[in-house]
């Protein structure tokens, strides 16, 4: 779904261009680090409604130890870093790896590619409205 919002955001396949396939890639897997620790059906709920209610502030929750409904954010805040080391370990790009291990920073780190901000900012958009 989200490789289809990208495609959508971007207006365009040919925005992507050869590059753009590490987008696509991250597209992909953006949210692999999830498959580290799966979450329950009951646990899917919290992170959306810890951002409703506080703003988007998990970050004092999200460092703490995987126990009892803080697990859920915990691995909604560290599941990009894991999904970044996955992707590494099986040899994506680095534009694809800084693609996943920043998906949801506001402010990421600088990545030397040209289009990195742009080609993360269409994957922040696809995957907040999937």
């Amino acid at each position: 779904v989200v490789l289809e919002r990208v495609i959508g955001v971007t207006g365009r396949v040919g925005f992507l261009g050869l590059w753009g396939m590490r987008l696509m890639a991250a597209a992909l897997l953006h949210d692999s680090g999830k498959s580290q620790h799966p979450l329950r059906f009951w646990e899917r709920p919290i992170p959306v409604l810890m951002r409703y209610f506080k703003g988007g502030d998990q970050e004092s929750v999200g460092d703490q130890p995987q126990k009892g409904w803080r697990r859920a954010l915990v691995i909604a805040r560290q599941h990009p870093e894991w999904g970044a080391v996955l992707a590494e370990d099986a040899g994506a790009s680095p534009l694809t790896v800084w693609l996943i291990r920043n998906h949801q920073q506001a402010q990421p780190a600088q990545h030397p590619h040209p289009r990195a901000l742009e080609y993360l900012k269409a994957l922040q958009e696809a995957d907040n409205q999937s």
